[in-house]
């Protein structure tokens, strides 16, 4: 490898420099010879040639815009993070409402056949009624007759 110069940058230099995360800046080093990108390892790290990287323009060099962009970048991720606890939750509840829409459906129905079972009986004490009503005092008393 030729001389490391200014325009050498480790992981976390060629991220900040090109305004990208360190995992797109791997990604890079994956596919640098498809990408054309000079990239070499010295000492078990890599380097990358910011000069090569010719299809991203680099990130603006103000140190304020760098520590915004890390700023906006931890903030996004608290986001991120609270979004995804938000949908397990909403998911935790929506089964809930699943589970107990079929609840009370299963109560509807018992409580439909309970019913119609006690609209039955009800009608059939009704009739035995009407025919014990139609008999004298004494028939009922000693059940004489029949039913």
């Amino acid at each position: 490898m030729g001389d490391i110069g200014e325009h050498w940058l480790d992981i976390g230099q060629a991220a900040v420099h090109f305004g990208v995360s360190d995992k797109t800046i791997r990604r890079w080093i994956e596919r640098r010879e498809e990408l054309g990108l000079v990239a070499e390892q010295v000492h078990g790290k890599w380097q990358v040639d910011a000069e090569s990287v010719t299809w991203k323009k680099p990130a603006s060099s103000s140190p304020v815009d760098a520590a915004l962009v890390a700023e906006l970048r931890r903030e996004l991720a608290a986001e991120r993070q609270r979004s995804d606890a938000l949908l397990g939750e909403l998911g935790r509840w929506r089964g809930r409402y699943e589970e107990m829409a079929l609840r009370q459906d299963r109560l509807l129905l018992e409580h439909h056949d309970e019913l119609a079972s006690s609209q039955r009986a009800a009608e059939q004490l009704q009739g035995e009624l009407s025919r014990l009503k139609g008999r004298g005092f004494w028939r009922r008393l000693f059940n004489l007759g029949g039913l």
